[in-house]
Order: C-alpha cells, then sequence, then structure tokens
C-alpha cells in the first residue's frame, strides 16, 4: 500500500490531503504513525493549543495519557496550565484510572498549573472531580496561595468554596494567601480571604 510505504508523517499527511475519501480512510493511520514515531507528537499539541479534534482522534486509536510527557509536563498538566478545557475533559473521560492530581515530573499537579494561571473553568472541573487534592505544596506554596498571589479572583472564588481548604496555610516564611494578595495589591482578593476568614495574624 502507498500509505505504508511513505516514510514521513508529513508526507502521509499531504496524502491524506489530496481526497476527501482517502482522508477518512487514511486519518487513523497517521495518527497512529504518529503514536508509534513521536512520542506522540499529535496528543501533546493538543493538550497545549487545544485541539479537541486531535485529542479525540489519538485517544481513538489508543494513545496511553500516562505514557505522555512533555519538557516533564504531563498530558493534564498541559491542558490545565494553558487552560484547554475541553481537551482536559476530554482526558479525564478517556479512562476512569486516570489520575487527575497526577503530579509532573517538577512536582506541579493540574490543579496548581491552572491556579497559577488563572483558568477558572479548568479549576472547576478538576474540583468536580473530588480526586484533587486543594492543599497540595507545590514549592511552599498551594493552589490557594498562588491564585491569591496572581490576582485571580475567580479560582480564589472556586477554592474558597473547596471541602477541606485550608484558608491560612503559611509558607516556610511565614506567609498565607493573604499576605500573598496583599503583596500583589489586589484589594478585591484581600478582601474575598477576608470575608472568608482568614487570619489577619500572619506576616502580612
Amino acid at each position: 500500500m502507498i500509505a505504508e510505504n511513505l516514510k514521513s508523517s508529513g508526507d502521509l499527511n499531504s496524502l491524506i490531503q489530496t481526497n476527501i475519501h482517502l482522508c477518512k480512510l487514511l486519518d487513523p493511520l497517521l495518527y497512529l504513525r504518529d503514536a508509534a514515531s513521536y512520542g506522540p507528537l499529535a496528543i501533546l499539541r493538543a493538550a497545549e493549543n487545544g485541539n479537541e479534534n486531535t485529542a479525540r482522534k489519538s485517544l481513538q486509536v489508543g494513545v496511553e495519557l500516562d505514557c505522555c510527557v512533555y519538557w516533564g509536563k504531563s498530558l493534564l498538566c498541559l491542558a490545565a496550565a494553558n487552560g484547554n478545557d475541553g481537551v482536559l475533559k476530554l482526558f479525564l473521560a478517556s479512562n476512569e484510572s486516570i489520575d487527575p492530581d497526577e503530579e509532573n515530573s517538577d512536582g506541579e499537579t493540574p490543579l496548581v498549573c491552572a491556579a497559577k494561571w488563572g483558568h477558572e473553568v479548568v479549576v472547576k472541573q478538576l474540583l468536580l472531580t473530588g480526586r484533587v487534592d486543594v492543599n497540595f505544596v507545590y514549592l511552599g506554596f498551594t493552589p490557594l496561595c498562588y491564585a491569591a498571589w496572581n490576582g485571580h479572583k475567580a479560582v480564589v472564588n472556586l477554592l474558597l468554596d473547596a471541602e477541606g481548604i485550608n484558608l491560612d496555610f503559611a509558607h516556610s516564611d511565614g506567609r498565607t494567601a493573604i499576605d500573598l494578595a496583599a503583596e500583589s495589591r489586589d484589594k478585591s482578593v484581600v478582601k474575598l480571604l477576608i470575608a472568608a476568614g482568614a487570619d489577619l495574624g500572619g506576616k502580612g
């Protein structure tokens, strides 16, 4: 078969684009080849860029989520850090054994990634799984600390409603979420934390 003798995925993709019927027949082969040869690149890019169609096709040909890592980041963390809630939803629904709290090689979890960058919908998705540690500590700070520090009010609000949230978790230097919010001069987040009952006796 011609497709099997093409050496690169680029050549195969070019062939696919020439005919809609070929596209339907050979598209799965392209994703299978990607999965076998590139580590698999297609789904990694989908996680980073939010391409749900590519993510779905990669999953359909059997790409395993826990085998895909890019610069130390798992697929879940890539999707979470970039706010790609649609792709994240696909990943979480693809396998019941997927751990939504899986750490990156550097110790981040998807929730930490999403909270740092203020991705409200992703944070909500992860919290709804009921299987994430809302007080997970990464480099001395919790997701709430990161969200408060970066002024992500909507994310702070979600985390404050999470069961078991530790409002007053303190870094080794004594700073809590309210101290970090004060440092960033975000009065709205400070007020939110005060209303939630944050301890005002910290470093700030």
